[in-house]
């Protein structure tokens, strides 16, 4: 009776640290994920070029018409 308790409660201890690893596992990946995002200032600052180049292209064609 003494092993199957020993034996149950070192199960319980083993899921513990697998489920405790888990989750740091899981929050440093979240973690990552948050710094790696950019912000939307950063996202607008980016599509500027293209937006001007765009509306440039835009009025080119206007004009030639």
């Amino acid at each position: 009776m003494t092993i199957v308790t020993l034996e149950l409660v070192v199960a319980g201890v083993v899921l513990v640290l697998i489920a405790v690893l888990a989750g740091l596992a899981w929050v440093r990946r979240r973690g990552k994920e948050m710094r790696d995002s950019i912000t939307e200032t950063q996202a607008r600052q980016n599509a500027a070029p293209l937006t001007t180049a765009i509306l440039g292209s835009d009025r080119r064609e206007r004009k030639s018409t």
